[in-house]
């Protein structure tokens, strides 16, 4: 969708991604070879993005070295991506077309501040995108609507659409009803079949109320406009005085209006084709939760272990509703698991393992689920994200027995717990210097003896009474 923007807009968004994953720097000339421009269109790029976004960025030029930034931060670049994003006409068109659809093309003019040149021209670029998603922008009769072949891909598209164009801040948007109280309204809806832990777990997270606020208005907006979805859904939970405060907003809304809006919400998080799925999903999401926590050394919280079910259950839902990726524009959540990735390859690799083992026994691909279902392990199990392969480590000491085993429990109790064991410690007992054989069998030594006869990389000199720089260098050696 980014190919929708100007050419110098692209180019400032594939320079910052290029410089946020660069450790070090980036010559101009890689830059041009990287963004397929010349050498001085990439110099004014910089310049642009130095002028406008320098104090965020922290952007610093050399002539000798090339192009860094200093300030990586992800939310700051999502800053940055979100205004490039709202300069587009094209992606402003689109918003426009949700919120105000079967206008002339006068009416777009005006609120875009584009020519109907610009329009024209731009038409046929918005659309070969979403021909891609079964969607498309029509001109029936000199006025313009956003249509597709599947409605309810195109509400949840809009919704994700919206969110990744504005931020997760969805009370700036002009939607003339209260979200709090299309808040309640999920909530009552959700409580019939979600357990209350599930249900604060639900309504705990922003980007989950978020999501589902804006979904419920981006749907009845659809509604009100004509773009209906037929469905025999229940919704007695929706009294007369509810369906009174709707149609304040939404005059020609009924309840029939409202059982796609419904039927929705519940098959993201209860909609199984049969019980005999509801069963295989359930056990092995267990299955999969068991393993996860086995391998990272990590004792499962039986008051997480409900949340971390319902994240993969609804994962595995939500991927079979979702014929398409969503995100479009900028996905924070790949950004998450990027991170997670570098810094702990260990549970990102194993979150990757075993999340393709569970689709191979549901017989459900969801492995582009990956990202999301690391974001949200890490964010209930925090443990499991932080945790590593477990460290075996040997304890030279020549200070006596007693001292080995007060090293001994001093590291243990700073990097173990009752729930993650990070290394194992063991005191070597032998008379004179250990064998290298002896030696290779460990990941960490540490030790009190000042020299070695023999070299080993992961060799550690600590004091008789560790101090905070001892701590700080076997951390390093653990999670370096």
């Amino acid at each position: 969708m980014r190919r929708l923007m100007d050419a110098p807009s692209q180019r400032a968004i594939y320079i910052l991604e290029k410089l946020a994953d660069r450790k070090g720097w980036i010559t101009i000339a890689e830059l041009s070879d990287e963004v397929g421009a010349s050498t001085r269109t990439i110099e004014k790029d910089l310049s642009m993005l130095r002028k406008r976004w320098g104090d965020n960025l922290q952007l610093e030029i050399s002539r000798k070295n090339g192009v860094r930034l200093r300030n990586k931060n992800v939310a700051n670049l999502g800053m940055i991506l979100t205004e490039l994003f709202n300069e587009s006409v094209a992606l402003r068109w689109i918003v426009e077309l949700l919120f105000y659809p079967r206008r002339k093309i006068e009416f777009y003019e005006e609120r875009l501040f584009a020519s109907r040149s610009t329009l024209n021209r731009t038409l046929p670029k918005i659309n070969q995108f979403l021909s891609s998603r079964g969607m498309e922008i029509l001109n029936k009769s000199g006025k313009y609507e956003f249509v597709g072949r599947d409605e309810y891909y195109l509400r949840d598209f809009s919704t994700c659409f919206l969110i990744e164009m504005y931020g997760m801040d969805i009370t700036k948007y002009d939607m003339s009803i209260d979200l709090k109280f299309i808040a309640r309204l999920i909530g009552k809806s959700l409580s019939k079949y979600l357990s209350p832990k599930e249900l604060q777990w639900v309504f705990s997270d922003d980007i989950s109320l978020a999501y589902w606020s804006m979904f419920y208005f981006m749907s009845l907006l659809r509604e009100e406009n004509g773009y209906t979805i037929k469905s025999d859904y229940p919704v007695e939970e929706v009294t007369p005085y509810d369906l009174a405060c709707i149609r304040r907003s939404f005059p020609h809304i009924g309840l029939n209006n409202l059982r796609a809006v419904y039927q929705a919400i519940f098959k993201q998080y209860r909609g199984w084709s049969s019980n005999e799925e509801c069963v295989l999903v359930d056990n092995e999401a267990e299955a999969l939760l068991r393993r996860l926590f086995s391998e990272m050394n990590v004792v499962q919280n039986e008051e997480t272990a409900g949340a971390l079910k319902l994240v993969v259950e609804c994962l595995y839902l939500v991927s079979k509703l979702r014929p398409y990726k969503t995100s479009v524009l900028f996905d924070r959540i790949a950004y998450f698991a990027l991170s997670v990735k570098e810094i702990n390859p260990h549970f990102y690799n194993a979150a990757e393992k075993n999340l393709s083992v569970f689709s191979h026994n549901v017989k459900y691909d969801i492995s582009s689920e990956l990202n999301n279902f690391i974001y949200w392990v890490s964010l209930i199990s925090p443990k499991l994200s932080t945790s590593i392969c477990l460290r075996k480590v040997l304890l030279i000491d020549d200070f006596g027995s007693m001292h080995a085993k007060f090293l001994q429990k001093m590291f243990s109790q700073f990097f173990n717990s009752e729930c993650s064991e990070v290394m194992k410690i063991d005191i070597y007992s032998g008379q004179g210097e250990p064998a290298e054989e002896l030696i290779k069998d460990y990941d960490i030594v540490l030790t009190t003896v000042p020299k070695f006869h023999f070299s080993y990389p992961h060799a550690i000199l600590i004091n008789d009474y560790p101090s905070h720089e001892d701590f700080i260098g076997v951390y390093r050696a653990v999670y370096g």
